[in-house]
């Protein structure tokens, strides 16, 4: 891709998504003009991630990103004109919607409950099994952490599903630390593509083993 209008891009994409990164553009330029996608296929996989507010799933699409190439590369400039607070506040409308929705769901299965006539002694006994429940887990987990401290020869797995080739992963150590939920952007071994992945579960296993305790980290693309 020209490197002009490559440099259009990225500025138009950096000005909307966050302006304090402009000054990395000329590195992009350099290093990824003869294969803009990965650029471009980066930028939108860290800012258009479906927590955010202004979360638009077609930007996330590889038609809308090659299109997005093509217009740029015949000299348009579409994404100059993207409103991303308008957007925004679409999404956020959409949200108080939701929101109202389920306040009505929730005064609905008020009025179900109490028609019901459910007494205080049923809510008495379930907030007694909660209590006891809740105790039970935080000593399980107050437990488990103990042991956890306590352990210095602890294996770590990793397993990934719907990856679709090897990837470069941190350290197991680090992966583990991060937490459940947290989000990756790591390049394929055999690509420069940059690959999105989520864990979704890290498991504790001090029972199969009495030398070893597992931590098994299980990662998926997203």
């Amino acid at each position: 891709m020209n490197k002009d209008r490559f440099r259009d891009l990225l500025t138009d994409l950096y000005e909307k998504y966050n302006p304090d990164h402009v000054k990395y553009i000329d590195e992009l330029v350099e290093r990824n003009h003869d294969s803009p996608y990965s650029a471009i296929d980066s930028i939108f996989m860290k800012y258009n991630y479906k927590s955010m507010a202004h979360y638009d799933p077609l930007k996330s699409s590889d038609e809308y990103k090659l299109t997005l190439i093509k217009d740029y590369e015949a000299g348009k400039r579409p994404f100059k004109e993207v409103n991303l607070v308008q957007e925004a506040n679409v999404v956020k409308e959409t949200e108080r919607k939701q929101d109202e929705e389920q306040v009505k769901a929730t005064k609905d299965e008020v009025k179900k409950i109490t028609e019901e006539k459910v007494t205080e002694a049923k809510q008495g006994m379930l907030e007694q099994v909660n209590a006891m429940v809740k105790k039970e887990m935080t000593a399980a987990i107050e437990e488990a952490m103990t042991v956890f401290r306590k352990s210095e020869d602890i294996d770590y797995t990793v397993t990934m599903d719907n990856v679709g080739e090897d990837v470069v992963l941190p350290n197991k150590k680090h992966l583990a630390a991060l937490g459940i939920n947290a989000r990756l952007i790591v390049k394929g071994k055999n690509s420069s593509r940059p690959i999105g992945l989520v864990i979704k579960d890290i498991a504790y296993d001090s029972y199969t083993s009495e030398k070893h305790v597992i931590v098994s980290i299980h990662l998926e693309k997203g």
